[in-house]
């Protein structure tokens, strides 16, 4: 294999004795001189008068010889009298070395060719290869893997027909009679098989169920759903050593995924690179080395890189790549629509209407976040909405099962009824297949305890469910679910006390930023309860939790700022008997958080608080500030200094103070 300044490659073979040292690619016309050209092989192939011609190459890099397969004829007229053939059975792929079997006399291609050759039954040279494939991939554990391809347009085939078959037979195959009257060791089994193979075709379709699936080694049934994927894995395996691209690009889903084998990613990379070789179908091959770069599959990230490729599979109008980009803006989508440019939503809505046309289900899923997060969408919008979504569900999308959980729980206008019975359905079913959202969410439901005590579902509590369901999302990293398992191990609810493994959930929990993992860590830390006491790292995770949105984190971090926080030194001095009353320095951030908690889950402590402010705020106006300063200590600030400052730093919050629980009349 010698690389071209152009970024192609050549192949070559050569002579065992050859004076070449095969490391050094840097003088191509030395390999012309010293080696056969590949190419020039197959052009040779393909010229020749002959109607049917097989080529065998166990060799290192003998893949390039091949060049495409084919599962579409069964013909047997076809494949012996018609159309002419070229095929190449390679030992490896373009990259791959060929090996010696120690067992034989010869390579492993080679002796499992000849074992196939020595049986006594008519065998196409497909049917020779697809044992071959198979067992030499095995025996090396993957190291070589045997390819086919045709060379030239004919579409006929060699047929290898052994002796002991009487013509009389042969010739009544060719001339029509059923395959029920001859025997399966002639040419009926040889149209039987080829027969089978058209009808294993990898589609599109295929690809988009690989892309889809969810991991079922998570799931309620993985023994079952995983024998179902080793199956089809088997099948694509075989025709992606045909050069079917479909096949191709579910392997890389499978790899990646492991769907029916390990996840690989040298492998998952691999079959990108194989089926980027095809410029037809458009855009698969730069959507597959796209995700590579990507995530790192198999290859360093590089973003630039995948944002190119995503780009070109988006550009030759890749369904999955269109999906791709609709799917990155609906996700960045905030609820009520808000933060996206004009034009963002229609192009986002038409690619991903698009990609749902075509075939890929999951689209249906990020469409649905823009009715979702609309503060009044029209019914008939809706009704489209929850159609897709069912179409999805029907093809046992794990999201699409959730969205309609999502749909039923609740009654919202313009939206079907409420309907727990539907909803849970499909909740239950989201769940079994695998998906880890829906498994912290089931786990929830069967919980039932704060902070998840507002049930969705007519579900009873169960708190040995709650502790499976939330097993099989945390073994998927779902933060949900390991925060629901420290809970029920502290606890000991449904599982015996674990405080070392509640710690070890509690944490990663945190780690992926769940923020009532966040907020539950932090007052651990500032107790001292089950961990050493450590208020700076307590703060610091109350403040994450904040930063996220969460109202507990937003009054855990007030609390943090009115009491623990020194606001003379800005060390961590806990005073928890300061009274409500008594401001300093940090009390306009107490005010901040504490509105956002009340506003987000009405919080009764940080709403008494906030009542006060606006209580001793009103008696400072009315009363003059003499009062305030007898009853608070010395050193404390007056509430309408307070207020200043909390008007120029957080005027929202200092907006809602005055509006909402500023008691008495202005001064």
């Amino acid at each position: 294999m010698v690389p071209l300044p152009t970024g192609e490659e050549l192949g070559y073979l050569l002579p065992s004795d050859a004076d070449l040292d095969i490391t050094d690619t840097g003088d191509p016309a030395r390999w012309a001189a010293q080696g056969l050209d590949m190419q020039v092989v197959t052009d040779v192939l393909d010229g020749t008068n002959a109607r049917h011609v097989v080529f065998l190459a166990d060799a290192c890099c003998s893949g390039f010889l091949t060049r495409r397969g084919t599962l579409e004829r069964a013909d047997l007229k076809t494949f012996l009298l018609g159309e002419k053939s070229r095929t190449v059975l390679a030992a490896t792929t373009r990259r791959q070395s060929a090996r010696e079997d120690a067992t034989a006399k010869h390579g492993y291609f080679t002796a499992a060719l000849l074992d196939e050759l020595r049986k006594d039954e008519a065998a196409s040279v497909l049917d020779l290869y697809v044992p071959v494939m198979k067992g030499v991939a095995a025996k090396t554990n993957g190291a070589m893997t045997p390819q086919f391809g045709q060379v030239g347009a004919g579409d006929g085939m060699f047929v290898f027909i052994p002796k002991s078959i009487p013509r009389s037979q042969v010739e009544a195959d060719l001339n029509g009679r059923t395959l029920e009257d001859v025997s399966p060791r002639g040419l009926a089994g040889v149209q039987a098989r080829a027969r089978e193979r058209v009808g294993a075709r990898t589609t599109f379709a295929d690809a988009v169920e690989a892309y889809e699936a969810s991991p079922y080694r998570h799931s309620a049934t993985p023994e079952e759903t995983g024998k179902r994927w080793e199956a089809k894995f088997a099948r694509y395996q075989l025709n992606a050593g045909l050069d079917d691209p479909w096949a191709m690009a579910a392997l890389h889903f499978c790899f990646a995924k492991g769907l029916g084998t390990e996840k690989i990613p040298d492998r998952a990379y691999h079959w990108a690179r194989q089926a980027d070789r095809f410029k037809s179908p458009a855009g698969v091959g730069r959507f597959l080395l796209a995700r590579c770069y990507e995530s790192g599959t198999g290859v360093g990230k590089n973003q630039q890189a995948a944002d190119r490729l995503y780009r070109e599979a988006t550009e030759a109008e890749f369904p999955l790549a269109l999906l791709s980009r609709g799917e990155r803006i609906a996700l960045a989508t905030k609820p009520g629509l808000a933060g996206l440019e004009p034009g963002e939503l229609a192009a986002a809505e038409r690619d991903l209407t698009r990609a749902f046309d075509a075939g890929v289900w999951s689209a249906s899923v990020p469409l649905s976040r823009f009715v979702f997060f609309h503060s009044k969408p029209e019914r008939a919008t809706v009704e489209a909405t929850v159609t897709r979504l069912e179409a999805a569900a029907a093809k046992d999308v794990a999201a699409a099962h959730h969205a309609i959980w999502v749909v039923y729980a609740r009654d919202r206008e313009n939206f079907p009824k409420k309907n727990q019975a539907r909803g849970e359905a499909h909740l239950l079913r989201a769940a079994g297949l695998g998906y880890a959202l829906s498994q912290r969410v089931l786990a929830a439901e069967y919980y039932r305890k704060r902070p998840f005590d507002r049930p969705l579902s007519s579900l009873a509590q169960d708190f040995k469910e709650a502790f499976r369901w939330a097993s099989l999302g945390a073994a998927q990293d779902e933060p949900g679910a390991h925060f629901i398992l420290a809970l029920l191990l502290r606890d000991g609810d449904g599982v015996d006390v674990d405080l070392d493994r509640m710690k070890a959930h509690l944490e990663e929990a945190a780690r992926l930023k769940y923020p009532a993992a966040l907020n539950t860590l932090s007052w651990q830390l500032a107790e001292g309860k089950y961990h050493k006491q450590d208020y700076q790292r307590a703060f610091q995770l109350a403040k994450q939790s904040a930063e996220l949105g969460d109202g507990d984190g937003h009054y855990t971090l007030g609390y943090f700022y009115h009491a623990i926080l020194d606001p003379r030194t800005g060390t961590f001095a806990p005073d928890e008997r300061r009274p409500a009353f008594v401001y300093h320095a940090n009390s306009h951030h107490t005010l901040h958080h504490y509105v956002q908690a009340f506003r987000q889950n009405k919080q009764p402590s940080a709403k008494g608080y906030l009542e006060t402010y606006g209580k001793k705020l009103a008696e400072e106006r009315t009363k003059g500030e003499g009062l305030f300063l007898r009853q608070a200590s010395v050193g404390s600030l007056l509430p309408s200094v307070v207020l200043d400052r909390l008007t120029e730093t957080y005027p929202e919050a200092a907006k809602v103070v005055t509006t909402e629980f500023l008691s008495g009349p202005a001064k």
